[in-house]
């Protein structure tokens, strides 16, 4: 799909079960999360489709907290409108910080660190 400065992502929609599922690698800077989830977005839309599968385990987030805050509230429209299951390495601090901005938030987002939990979460009904 795109290949931001050090942040790969490769996306697709899976048409059986209705969501987009992207995988994310490398080095992340706060504006390459912000262009892959907007990215990812168009794809969803594209599809009509509002839940989307991020595998972020082989992602580095190469910002400090105070700048995830930043990417957070820039991304609070976007994830207000999505179901979205990352399936993430849980022993990194900021995975939990992002889980629990966008929980308080009222965001439908939830960290998991198996996919098949990941997809069973993102499909069940609300």
């Amino acid at each position: 799909m795109a290949d931001l400065m050090g942040l790969e992502i490769d996306a697709k929609y899976n048409a059986a079960q209705e969501y987009v599922h992207a995988v994310f690698k490398g080095l992340a800077r706060p504006e390459d999360i912000v262009s892959a989830y907007h990215s990812l977005q168009e794809l969803a839309d594209q599809h009509h489709c509002n839940k989307l599968l991020v595998d972020g385990t082989g992602l580095e987030l190469d910002y400090d907290s105070a700048a995830l805050m930043a990417v957070m509230h820039s991304l609070k429209r976007l994830f207000s409108k999505f179901r979205i299951a990352r399936v993430v390495k849980l022993s990194q601090y900021k995975q939990d910080l992002i889980e629990g901005i966008a929980t308080s938030a009222g965001h439908h987002l939830k960290n998991f660190a198996h996919e098949k939990e990941a997809i069973d979460w993102l499909l069940e009904r609300e």
